[in-house]
């Protein structure tokens, strides 16, 4: 539809190192809901392609971090816990991801701490506090 557009219309124009912070022309009343579910098609637009890939990056970079965590943890309710609050977080981004280059159809799924939105932000850091405390004993040792 018409956000998909959009959205592809802001990271095409993004080029490669993008239009730079804060001069994004997508989200003045062009992309609806360009601060929560599109968030990243902006991000692409003011730092292009090597943003997207930064961001992209991040994500994973946070995914096998908590992997590498989670193999010394021993107890297998938390170990379950851990992986899951760890999956949710690191899908739900690729999920956005994929949404805003045109790969999933449109969801009103945000990008974990990065999309405005308080309800949001706050689910993102219950599920980062509640892998934190699965590998609190991990960490301590």
């Amino acid at each position: 539809g018409f956000q998909l557009v959009q959205s592809q219309i802001a990271l095409g124009s993004g080029g490669f190192f993008g239009q730079g912070l804060g001069e994004s022309k997508q989200k003045l009343f062009f992309l609806p809901a360009a601060y929560t579910d599109f968030i990243f098609s902006i991000a692409g637009e003011e730092f292009g392609f090597v943003g997207c890939v930064f961001l992209l990056g991040v994500y994973i970079f946070i995914f096998f971090q908590g992997l590498k965590i989670l193999k010394w943890v021993n107890d297998k309710f938390n170990f379950y816990l851990g992986w899951g609050s760890l999956f949710i977080l690191t899908f739900q981004a690729l999920v956005n991801m994929a949404v805003v280059v045109g790969i999933f159809p449109t969801k009103g799924l945000p990008l974990p701490f990065i999309s405005y939105g308080g309800s949001s932000l706050l689910s993102s850091f219950i599920l980062l506090g509640l892998f934190l405390k699965t590998t609190k004993e991990v960490i301590e040792e």
